[in-house]
C-alpha cells in the first residue's frame, strides 16, 4: 500500500420532498427580503423627494421674502428721495424769503432812520421802535421811550383816551387814522402834533 492514495467519499441520501420544502422556504425568505429591500428603497426615495420639496419650498419662500423686502426698500428709498427733494425745495424757498425779508427790513430801517418826521412803532400802545426825529421832537433818547407806554407822551389821560377813540375808529373805516393832538416833551413843554397811524396788520388793532 506504500505510495498509494486513498479517497473516502461519503454519500448520503436526501429525500427529494425535503429538498423541495427547503427550496420553497429559501425562496420565500428571498422574496420577503427582496420586498423588504424594495420597501426600504421606496421609503428612501420618498424621504429624498420630501426633503427636496421642502428645500425648494424654503428657497421659494426666501426668494419671495427677498423680493418683497427689495420692493419695500425701493419704495421707501423713493419716498425718502421725494421728501428730501421737497425739503431742499422748502429750504431754498425759505432762504429766498429770508433774504427778501432781510432786504425789505434793511430798506424800511433806512427809510425809518432817514425820515424827516418823527416815527414811532407801538404794539398794544407800547413803544417798540422810535426814530431819531421822534426822539429829538420829544427830548427823549430811544432807550427812554422803548418798552414804555405811549401814555407818557400825552399831557393827560383824557387826551390819550380821546386820541385812541378817534384814531382807531378811523383806522377801522379807512385803514389809516389821522388826528390832531398834543404831546408833552421830556422838559414839560406841550407841543401840537398831527398824529397819523396805520396798522401793520389790519386784523391786529
Amino acid at each position: 500500500l506504500k505510495g498509494s492514495r486513498y479517497y473516502w467519499k461519503v454519500v448520503s441520501y436526501i429525500d427529494p420532498e425535503s429538498l423541495r420544502k427547503q427550496d420553497s422556504r429559501l425562496l420565500t425568505r428571498m422574496i420577503i427580503l427582496y420586498g423588504f429591500m424594495l420597501a426600504l428603497m421606496a421609503m428612501g426615495s420618498a424621504i429624498i423627494v420630501y426633503t427636496r420639496e421642502k428645500k425648494m419650498h424654503a428657497e421659494r419662500k426666501i426668494i419671495s421674502h427677498r423680493d418683497s423686502l427689495k420692493l419695500l426698500v425701493e419704495q421707501r428709498t423713493s419716498e425718502l428721495t421725494h421728501v428730501n427733494e421737497e425739503l431742499r425745495k422748502d429750504n431754498r424757498e425759505r432762504r429766498r424769503a429770508e433774504k427778501a425779508l432781510s432786504a425789505s427790513e434793511s430798506y424800511m430801517k433806512s427809510i425809518f432812520r432817514a425820515a424827516p418826521i418823527g416815527i414811532g412803532v407801538v404794539k398794544d400802545r407800547i413803544f417798540t421802535q422810535v426814530n431819531d426825529q421822534f426822539c429829538a421832537m420829544l427830548g427823549y433818547s430811544a432807550d427812554e421811550l422803548i418798552k414804555q407806554p405811549s401814555t407818557m407822551v400825552y399831557p393827560s389821560a383824557d387826551e390819550y383816551e380821546k386820541v385812541g377813540r378817534v384814531k382807531y375808529d378811523k383806522i377801522r373805516k379807512m385803514g389809516t387814522g389821522t388826528v390832531e393832538t398834543r404831546f408833552i416833551r421830556k422838559d414839560g413843554e406841550i407841543i401840537d402834533v398831527l398824529l397819523s397811524s396805520t396798522p401793520i396788520d389790519i386784523n391786529d388793532l
